[in-house]
């Protein structure tokens, strides 16, 4: 992630944090929501393709942490999902793709 997407995804986050009362229902709002759940399930396409435990048929099995974060970006709750997939996938050497 580039700095200047942290720096956004900063400033949404603090936005949203102090200002609770602010209408949700923006035009702007929505594609935040998709863009997160597609992020999402990027992320986990290649957790599940690339990285995992050798099956009894020689096939990379996703672990259960994996398992778990996918499941939770399914339910929509990719601010659980997307980070623990993120460190799985830098902690095997791969780079991000683009949010």
């Amino acid at each position: 992630m580039t700095r200047r997407v942290v720096t956004m995804v900063l400033a949404v986050t603090m936005t949203a944090c102090t200002e609770p009362s602010a209408p949700s229902a923006t035009p702007a709002a929505a594609p935040v929501i998709g863009n997160d759940a597609a992020y999402c399930a990027k992320l986990a396409d290649l957790a599940v393709r690339y990285t995992g435990r050798a099956g009894l048929d020689g096939r990379l099995a996703p672990t259960i942490t994996t398992r778990t974060a996918i499941e939770e970006c399914n339910r929509g709750n990719t601010a659980a999902g997307i980070p623990v997939l993120e460190k799985l996938l830098r902690s095997n050497g791969f780079a991000l793709p683009d949010r």
